[in-house]
């Protein structure tokens, strides 16, 4: 309904004409009727009532369906609406009204070409007639003609338009819409206008609440891709790093248990410490990010909390005797035996205090508390722990910032004191996670006590079902053990040889899934020790083959025959076959949250991650042949 000529060859949007009266005619004022025309209105306007709601109920309920679908509906319910041949539906931009998108009812397509319908723009003489006196953009507009001859012709003379009806919808001064039909077989009166009016206005609010909603998707789609991508990152990072941090402490920890000089077993120590810090400070910033993603969940098993506690204090025993500190534990005597928990997450809060102020003491003592408190609900036995130091302790100036992650007291650039400043953070979003409680007790110059407090249940009034110990009945195998190594990093590969034939073990070393397929097939190994991510083969795909069997156009090449003959010399003739219940430990830098009871779902019997210490590796290797035997 563009590119309008008045028949009479007149332009009807010149000065001295106006359009909405029709060309020389003023139209009829509409009268109101009595009677049964009355009530025959009544019932008309009832039901187009009734088929404008249902049209903006279905419409409601379109937010799924292609935006090109939406709006042929839009058009067509418009024409049905008002009983029109044909209909438009104007979109303007909201840079320019004078630009936009235009959806035609499908009865233009029965006699016009789609190149010969303009999409994204008005003629600007259709866009000035929407101009009223004053420039205000309005297009309210109804004319019925004389109902013989037609009031405008368009596209060249192909449409007569005998009458039409024309309405906007505005937000604000901005027209954001523009609603138009033609050719009803009866003339259009107000009630039609105002139901064109009225569905509109309910379309255009439809259409911006679907736009707002995929506006919505859209950004949390974007999201949810940058936490992909920043969740594939961190574990890439994570493997990256603790890969070498494993080859690196490993190879120290040969080297402390080779011969050597005082002198030299200090290096090796002060490389161990400086290897472990890096560490922590990898694990931080990992364990940070899952609980800033809602990723980190509770784990929960029996455990012993003083055992927790002492195993803790453990690792900083070396640390605090350097620094001349007494590092002690007061453990109430009535504390249960055992409590139901996540161990590793109140060890990580006892190791970020405990570190914490070790960090911020140089002289006098480090004390651990523990006690039970006599309040219980639902079953839960709370327990009170505080770790209490002589430190320098907190101004009170910074404990509005104590727990907010990356910060450091004091001052970065002349700070004394190592760290990421995201220990206090951990702690605090942990205790959250764990339903706890946390206070500061602190005094600049007189150290600090930061009190917490959990709700743990029994183990005899958890309802879970706890898992067996597989294995727990059987002998373990006897000495030396013959071990099957799949590593692909040569430093981690030499490490762990050199710990297992420490141990007594007999070990062949491969490179990759494939190899480690073929080495099983020239001899009976009594478990596998595999990494996850190699080339050729990676360790899943490796240990499916070996649940399933699948082995077939499997062949051991010669170099993977020169590894086994260098440690077993004898080997068969025919080869053998790989017992699909062979015992498979993971030793891998994939450390994320859920990696572990994802490998464990694909068939891996044992999980460690990388850098792993020498008690850690036998306590996994023993329950391997445990569960072998």
């Amino acid at each position: 309904m563009f590119s309008l000529q008045d028949i009479s060859g007149e332009s009807p949007y010149g000065a001295k004409s106006n359009i909405k009266q029709g060309p020389g005619r003023t139209p009829k004022p509409t009268l109101p009727r009595r009677g049964r025309a009355t009530a025959a209105e009544a019932k008309q306007r009832a039901r187009l009532n009734e088929m404008r709601l249902t049209a903006l109920y279905h419409l409601s309920h379109m937010d799924e369906a292609p935006e090109e679908e939406v709006m042929r509906f839009v058009v067509e319910s418009i024409t049905k609406l008002t009983d029109s041949a044909l209909g438009y539906l104007f979109i303007a931009s909201r840079a320019s009204a004078e630009k936009g998108r235009i959806v035609w009812s499908q009865g233009h397509y029965d006699f016009l070409r789609p190149d010969e319908l303009p999409e994204d723009r008005l003629p600007p003489i259709q866009y000035n007639y929407w101009r009223d006196t004053t420039g205000r953009s309005t297009c309210r507009t109804m004319n019925n003609g004389d109902g013989v001859h037609p009031i405008l012709t368009s596209f060249g003379g192909k449409l007569k338009i005998m009458r039409y009806m024309r309405s906007p919808a505005m937000e604000g001064s901005h027209l954001a819409c523009v609603a138009a039909v033609c050719n009803k077989p009866n003339e259009y009166d107000e009630a039609d206008l105002q139901q064109l009016e009225l569905f509109l206005n309910g379309v255009w609010l439809i259409l911006r609440r679907r736009e707002y909603v995929q506006q919505l998707k859209k950004a949390k789609e974007i999201s949810e891709r940058a936490n992909r991508i920043k969740d594939e990152f961190l574990a890439n990072i994570s493997h990256e790093l603790r890969t070498p941090l494993n080859g690196m402490l490993s190879t120290i920890e040969l080297l402390s248990l080779s011969p050597l000089s005082e002198e030299q077993r200090e290096y090796a120590r002060a490389a161990s410490y400086s290897g472990q810090a890096l560490l922590r400070i990898i694990s931080d910033i990992l364990d940070f990010s899952r609980m800033a993603s809602g990723k980190m969940e509770l784990r929960l098993a029996p455990f012993s909390i003083a055992a927790t506690i002492r195993s803790c204090l453990d690792l900083f025993a070396l640390e605090a005797a350097q620094k001349g500190l007494s590092l002690t534990a007061e453990i109430a005597d009535d504390l249960p035996r055992e409590l139901l928990g996540d161990e590793a997450r109140l060890r990580q809060v006892i190791f970020n205090l405990v570190g914490n102020a070790l960090k911020f003491t140089d002289r006098g003592s480090i004390t651990v508390h523990c006690s039970l408190l006599p309040h219980t609900r639902d079953g839960k036995t709370w327990v009170y722990m505080a770790v209490e130091d002589s430190g320098i302790g907190i101004a009170e100036a910074d404990m509005d910032v104590l727990f907010d992650p990356f910060v450091q007291l004091p001052n970065a650039f002349a700070r004394k004191f190592p760290g990421t400043g995201l220990g206090l953070g951990i702690v605090k979003n942990l205790m959250q996670l764990m339903g706890g409680t946390l206070a500061v007790e602190t005094q600049e110059g007189n150290g600090t006590i930061m009190h917490f407090a959990l709700g743990f249940m029994r183990p005899a009034v958890w309802q879970g079902v706890a898992e067996p110990v597989r294995g727990a009945a059987s002998k373990v195998l006897p000495l030396p053990l013959d071990v099957l190594v799949a590593e692909d990093d040569s430093v981690s590969q030499f490490a762990l040889r050199s710990l297992l034939q420490r141990f007594g073990h007999r070990v062949v070393c491969v490179e990759n899934g494939r190899q480690a397929l073929e080495a099983l097939l020239l001899h009976p190994f009594h478990c596998l020790i595999t990494d996850i991510r190699m080339p050729v083969m990676d360790g899943l795909e490796l240990v499916r083959c070996i649940r399933s069997n699948r082995v077939g156009g499997i062949t051991p090449g010669e170099a993977v025959r020169k590894l086994v003959a260098e440690v077993f010399p004898d080997l068969k003739e025919g080869g053998c076959s790989i017992p699909v219940a062979l015992p498979v430990a993971a030793l891998t830098a994939h450390a994320m949250a859920g990696d572990k009871e994802y490998f464990l779902s694909q068939g891996i019997d044992l999980y460690l991650s990388k850098p792993v210490a020498r008690k850690d590796l036998l306590r996994m290797l023993q329950q391997v042949t445990t569960t072998a035997a």
